[in-house]
């Protein structure tokens, strides 16, 4: 593959041959890889975790991880029967920047949101101690 190609707006809108070999069993294992890895994760979450925020946690990455997966399957299908509009390269890139603007969403929860959540839950659990 010429790496030219990727600044070029016909390559991302150019209906792709179909994948053959090794490229094609390596993106269907990697999306189906990320589609077990949600449903594993959807389950944890319902069988193990008690905790609400630990839960909500797990849904949201599970959510995206299989998501993620299920849309890229979608894509290889549609690559592989040769759907003009729907197998076209740029899905796949809208794909990887969707998973990558949620895995930051997801992050940004854990990481801003939810310290900030703990922390207006103990201020109000201070104020009802001393609240009648």
């Amino acid at each position: 593959m010429n790496t030219a190609n990727l600044i070029t707006i016909s390559y991302w809108f150019n209906q792709p041959f179909p994948a053959l070999g090794w490229i094609k069993w390596t993106w269907v294992v990697i999306f189906l890889c990320l589609v077990a890895i949600g449903f594993v994760l959807m389950l944890i979450k319902q069988i193990k975790i008690k905790d609400k925020i630990i839960k909500k946690i797990y849904s949201k990455f599970a959510n995206l991880v299989f998501f993620t997966g299920i849309f890229g399957l979608l894509w290889m299908f549609f690559r592989q029967e040769r759907v003009p509009l729907l197998s076209m390269r740029f899905w796949l890139l809208l794909i990887g920047l969707v998973f990558i603007f949620g895995l930051y969403r997801v992050l940004r929860y854990i990481f801003k949101r939810l310290p900030a959540i703990k922390r207006e839950k103990f201020e109000r659990e201070n104020i009802k101690r001393y609240i009648p």
